[in-house]
Order: C-alpha cells, then sequence, then structure tokens
C-alpha cells in the first residue's frame, strides 16, 4: 500500500563538516535504544539511506577512565558513516581530555549533549543542566572546539524551564565558537518530552543563526513522527534538517521512507509481513551483538510497546507482548497476531496523529 507522494521539502540534505547529509535525517541519541543493533535495524529498512548517525550519549569521565561497560557506545560499523559520538559531562578541561580521545577512535564527527533531561545526567552537571550555567558552556563548548579537529556540534533545549529561556544564548555560543552544527530539541527541561515541541523557536534560532554565521546548518527536533511532519517542518521552520528519536521507535520505517520520497518516490507503508520480519530482523541484530534472551526480550518489547500502537488492532497485542515470559513466547504472539492481520487483507500502519507519540 502506497502514500501519496509528499510535496518536497525546501531542503533534502545538509552539510556537516566536509559531509553531505542525505537524507537530512538525523537519528537523536537515547540511551538504551539507539545501539549498534538498532541502528543497523534502520539501516537495513532504508538501504543504507540513513542520514546522521549518532551513537547514544557517552559519559566523558567513562572514556576518561575506560569504564568498559558503558564504552560499547562507542562501537560503530563501517557502513554507518557519517558516524557521530555524543558525548555529556560537566567539566569543560574533562570534556576537552575526551573529545582528544574519541576524535582518535576514526570517527566522523563528535556532539556535546547540552539537552538531555534525565536526572542522572543533570546531577552530574552534564546535558541540560548546562542551561542553567551559560558561562560554563560556553567554556566548555570553547574547549571541546580547541580540542576538536572533527566536524563538532552542539545539541541544547529551548531552556531549562519556561521563566528561563537561553536558546538565543546558545545559538550565539555555537556560532561564536565556529561549531559546524546546532541541533535544537523544541522543548525545555521542565517539559521532558511532554506537550508539543516549540518550532517556533526552533525557527527563531535558525534566523539567528543564519544572521550569525549563515554556513552553520541548524536541525530541529521534536515530533517528527512522518514523512508529512517532516515536509511541514523543513518548510514552516527554515531549518536544514530534522531529527527524531522517540518517532523512530514508533516508526522504524521513518528514515527509509524520507529517503524514499525525497528520491521522488511514495513512501510505503509496510505490510504485516514485513511489520513482522522487523521483529526477526532485530532479534538477530541483538543477538548477533551479544545480548542475552532476557536482554533480547527486553529490547523487543521496548519496540512493542511503541511501534503496536501504530498497527490496526494491535493494542490487545500490545498488552500480550509486553507480558512474554521470553522470546519464543513473544515470537508465537507476534505470529499469530501479524498472520490475522495478513489473512484480513490489513495493511494499515499510521504512526501519525497520537498524542503520546512526541519524538
Amino acid at each position: 500500500m502506497d502514500r501519496k507522494k509528499p510535496e518536497n521539502p525546501a531542503k533534502k540534505a545538509f552539510r556537516f563538516g566536509n559531509f553531505e547529509v542525505f537524507p537530512n535525517v538525523y537519528l537523536s541519541p537515547m540511551a538504551g535504544v539507539t545501539d549498534l543493533a538498532f541502528r543497523r535495524l534502520l539501516r537495513s529498512l532504508a538501504g543504507g539511506r540513513v542520514g546522521l548517525m549518532v551513537s547514544e550519549f557517552v559519559s566523558t569521565e567513562a572514556i576518561r577512565n575506560t569504564r568498559t561497560h558503558e564504552l560499547k557506545g562507542l562501537r560503530f560499523d563501517a557502513d554507518e558513516r557519517p558516524f557521530c559520538v555524543q558525548l555529556f559531562g560537566g567539566d569543560p578541561a574533562r570534556f576537552a581530555e575526551a573529545v582528544r580521545i574519541v576524535s582518535d577512535l576514526g570517527i566522523d564527527a563528535v556532539e556535546i549533549n547540552a539537552g538531555c533531561p534525565a536526572p542522572k545526567m543533570v546531577r552530574k552537571g552534564g546535558g541540560s543542566q548546562l542551561l542553567k550555567d551559560l558561562p560554563r558552556l560556553a567554556r566548555l563548548v570553547a574547549e571541546a572546539r580547541r580540542a576538536c579537529p572533527l566536524p563538532l556540534s552542539l545539541k541544547v533545549r529551548t531552556g531549562w524551564d519556561e521563566s528561563r529561556p537561553t536558546l538565543d544564548e546558545c545559538v550565539r555560543i555555537a556560532c561564536g565558537e565556529g561549531l559546524d552544527l546546532l541541533v535544537v530539541h523544541g522543548r525545555t527541561r521542565a517539559q521532558g518530552y511532554a506537550g508539543a515541541a516549540d518550532w517556533g523557536a526552533i525557527a527563531r534560532a535558525k534566523r539567528l543563526a543564519t544572521e550569525l554565521r549563515p554556513e552553520m546548518p541548524v536541525v530541529g527536533n521534536g515530533d517528527v513522527r512522518t514523512v508529512e511532519e517532516a515536509v511541514m517542518r523543513l518548510e514552516t521552520s527554515g531549518v536544514d534538517g530534522v531529527s527524531s528519536g522517540r518517532g523512530a521507535i514508533h516508526n522504524p520505517w521513518l528514515l527509509a521512507q524520507i529517503a524514499d520520497a525525497w528520491e521522488g518516490g511514495a513512501p510505503r507503508v509496510p505490510s504485516p509481513e514485513e511489520q513482522r520480519a522487523l521483529f526477526a530482523d532485530y532479534e538477530r541484530f541483538l543477538e548477533e551483538d551479544g545480548f542475552t534472551p532476557s536482554g533480547r526480550l527486553g529490547r523487543l518489547k521496548l519496540v512493542a510497546a511503541r511501534l503496536m500502537k501504530a498497527v490496526p488492532g494491535g493494542a490487545s497485542a500490545r498488552a500480550d507482548l509486553l507480558h512474554a515470559a521470553d522470546p519464543e513466547a513473544f515470537r508465537a504472539l507476534l505470529d499469530d497476531f501479524f498472520g490475522k492481520l495478513a489473512e484480513k487483507g490489513t495493511a494499515g500502519f499510521e504512526p501519525g496523529g497520537l498524542d503520546d507519540l512526541n519524538g
């Protein structure tokens, strides 16, 4: 089943340092989600047309102290290029040291995380905590820029809360230090992932960045779950690219569908057989990456919890899947549900328009 071909967006690619990102889609890092196995899944669905791949965020202290269990986030496949490592930390000197270390690992770019709202990260002075201390953020960005021989980006939110908007100053810091990319999540730290993303603020950030550093692209993040939403965000905000995090869990075909549309085709709705095959492929990638059966089941349930909301009749199956005791029971439930869906000739899959699919 094919969707109607959307109107072409204003932009289809952007430059990040010395390489072009096409399609102009950025996979937002998510701890415990966007690891090597999940990125392999998205690449397989998109035939490699995945824009910019970014690691799970990695602690600068883990890098400096070689905490092996946390360094798995630095692994990547050769065909993921361009590949960017996102770092978090709050000490400018230590951040710069970590940047020097990862820059020698054969990666293509580095990103500074100044947006994650997770309490664990904030308590350590990283993520969106930096938005409460802009002088420290400015020092950190300056030291990272001096230490980094690779393209360097900064990811921020619109502010700590509604009473403390800091986006304009973050744009000035990024432009003043000669960064190569700015990514803006259109929510405050206080919002977390609730409510609608403020694309008006993102558009204003893009206009200011264009005035200060025209060559620096700006990527907008928040509520991008479908091709139509990506087109709308690009056309109405003027950003150079869009980023999707949780939207890519709800709709793992998103990057593939955007690439299809940008190449002149209509984004195809996956059939029940393809929807079922996604789980089999993901489990195989997890197993190849060393996940235990219980570890694989946890990741499969994470995807099922979100994806099944976009599948006709998926609500009841979702509840059963989340209570599956082991991978074998999970597979049997999938086979039964998608088999019946195929028999009915139902190929619906609609990730847009659900209130809790903010991403």
